[in-house]
């Protein structure tokens, strides 16, 4: 499986853009994402989410020690609870930096380079807030990020901060629909996150006023060079320069400085000031490493790779999606539950992808550069390069997915021969030596995944149906002669005969009997079991009404519509049989009055004189 060598193949943000939808990404701060409020997010509906709190109960709110360090910053002490509902404990070294240089009454531009994940969005978030006047209906502030997932992440985030004061934001990006982004952009929202795809779009639609804006903000901008934005980030830019905006300051941040990255800034923003945050980060701790195989056994070394791995959570990244599609069957082939994420799935197969490999329902994900940029899903344990991209860029915003929080992550990249002077470039410019090692022996990781499996089934469960299963497995070994097995040979009997014979429990009770003889039903016309209705298909006996259970009585409809029978017939109808000979059958001339004759005896003939 070799990577396509033209570029039309590799899959680029504008066509993910326009074939896919978003989906929705865990906060920023995963230490404390059970302190994050739900916020509302204006996509141009009215629907919204609710929160946990109350905007005027804010004056009440005790601000947190470590949050008072915003306020040293220059942060305005309305935001400092909206601060601390979103986990936020202490500034970063970005936000550190940054925060005083925004926060004056003279803003200016900036460059800022900073690693992914270090709180690049609240140092340009809070600042950018604070800028806008919600009385006005007027965009003030624009935000452009590479993919619809940062976009829709970094909306959220600045909907939480501008909450109180009523800031409304609107995200535009490409896959949502024109007509609730259109709705959206008249009730004047003072921000918009938008995607530079869709923003050029409603800027030749004339549906959105940029003369107002106050701040002009590029998040990731390396990203959306790599991904194919270039153009699109330029004609923007142009777009302020050419007199048609009033003043405004631009915001650029990014975690690495390439050299497009340094030609857009004497380009366009030759003032700025630089700010480098990326020396007073601690180095992830991240354990970079490769294995060098033929080319046509690469999925075997990474099937063998994750095997032998203790607790494999991670990320596999593939360089197109028709590589993407064919290593997540032969993942599934080789018994792995897996799934991916290309620009060719849908909203909700991207949303049930994303759900499952957070609640870790799915440990192995399977995913191309663009479809996993804005993803942040906390504790991924390893990062599997497929192959190594082509730029330095990639590779970075790849490996920066694990080891964080000052956890420990592992960065694998399985190789051919013909990749290797790739390797040798990427080391000199990271300057950073990725350790070899070879691949896992067949017999290495057979004991492994067989160890794990023991030690799985000899780890007792907890659940109702686990406790009733368990407790027969142990009843029958105690009959057997076992007064006290173990808890790990019960657990592991139970599990392989709940797996067995999973029915056994699956049988309904049976309905108690009464020991009192039921009582005989009286009917009429009949012996015991006999059915109510005669043989003559009328209606039941002593019935009346519209009570009909023969079909051909049924089309008659009610009584009163019935048409009325003449004779003998209308006779034996409305008695319902009862003057018949039983069960239907007429009565002889005989019966007509006394006694019935007994058998063998001959009716006396009458004399006729």
């Amino acid at each position: 499986m070799s990577h396509p060598s033209s570029p039309s193949h590799v899959e680029t943000a504008a066509e993910f853009e326009g074939n896919s939808d978003s989906f929705e990404l865990n906060p920023r701060n995963s230490m404390t994402r059970d302190r994050r409020e739900k916020v509302s997010l204006d996509v141009g509906s009215d629907d919204e989410i609710d929160a946990d709190f109350d905007p005027a109960d804010d004056s009440d709110v005790e601000v947190a020690e470590p949050v008072s360090a915003f306020g040293k910053l220059g942060v305005s002490e309305w935001l400092l609870p909206a601060i601390e509902r979103l986990g936020w404990t202490a500034p970063t070294e970005v936000q550190a930096k940054v925060l005083p240089l925004l926060l004056g009454e003279e803003p200016r531009d900036i460059v800022a380079l900073a690693q992914t994940g270090t709180g690049k969005t609240g140092a340009f978030g809070i600042p950018l807030v604070e800028r806008c006047d919600s009385k006005t209906r007027q965009i003030q502030g624009l935000v452009l990020c590479p993919t619809r997932e940062l976009c829709m992440q970094v909306a959220k985030v600045l909907e939480t901060l501008g909450r109180d004061r009523r800031v409304r934001v609107l995200a535009v990006y490409g896959g949502d629909s024109y007509r609730r982004q259109f709705e959206g952009l008249e009730r004047g929202p003072a921000i918009v996150v938008a995607t530079p795809g869709r923003l050029i779009d409603l800027l030749d639609r004339k549906a959105l006023d940029l003369s107002a804006i106050r701040t002009l903000v590029l998040d990731e901008a390396d990203e959306m060079i790599s991904v194919g934005f270039r153009e699109a980030v330029e004609t923007i830019l142009g777009h302020f320069q050419s007199g048609e905006t009033k003043s405004h300051k631009t915001w650029l941040f990014s975690a690495t400085m390439s050299a497009d990255v340094k030609r857009m800034q004497t380009r366009f923003i030759r003032d700025a000031e630089t700010i480098d945050a990326r020396r007073d980060v601690e180095r992830p701790k991240i354990r970079q490493e490769y294995m060098l195989v033929f080319e046509e056994q690469r999925t075997e070394a990474l099937v063998r790779y994750v095997l032998a791995a203790e607790d494999f959570y991670g990320l596999i990244f593939c360089r197109t999606k028709a590589e993407t599609q064919q290593l997540e069957e032969q993942l599934k082939r080789e018994g792995f539950t897996v799934e991916s994420l290309h620009g060719d799935r849908s909203q909700r197969e991207r949303e049930k992808v994303m759900a499952d490999f957070k609640s870790k329902r799915v440990k192995i994900v399977v995913a191309t550069d663009v479809a996993a940029r804005g993803i942040d899903v906390s504790n991924i344990t390893h990062v599997v390069n497929f192959g190594l991209p082509v730029e330095l860029e990639s590779y970075v915003h790849r490996i920066g997915r694990t080891g964080r929080a000052g956890k420990e992550g592992v960065a694998c990249s399985i190789l051919s021969p013909k990749q290797v002077g790739l390797l040798r470039r990427l080391e000199q410019k990271t300057g950073i030596k990725l350790q070899q090692f070879k691949p896992p022996s067949a017999e290495s990781v057979v004991a492994r995944a067989i160890g794990r499996e023991i030690l799985g089934l000899m780890r007792a469960e907890t659940t109702e149906d686990f406790v009733r299963w368990e407790g027969a497995v142990r009843e029958a070994l105690r009959g057997g002669g076992m007064a006290s097995p173990s808890p790990e040979l019960v657990s592991v009997l139970t599990k392989v005969m709940r797996e067995k014979r999973p029915a056994l429990f699956e049988r309904q009770p049976l309905r108690e009997l009464s020991e009192d003889r039921p009582q005989r039903p009286q009917q009429r016309g009949g012996g015991f079991g006999r059915s109510s209705f005669n043989r003559g298909g009328d209606r039941p006996r002593g019935g009346g009404g519209a009570q009909y259970s023969s079909p051909q009585k049924k089309r008659f409809g009610p009584q009163t519509d019935r048409p009325e029978r003449k004779g003998a017939e209308a006779s034996s109808g409305r008695d319902g049989g009862r003057n018949s000979g039983g069960y239907g059958r007429p009565k002889s001339k005989s019966s007509s009055g006394g006694p019935r004759p007994k058998s063998g005896s001959r009716p006396h003939s009458r004399s006729h004189s």
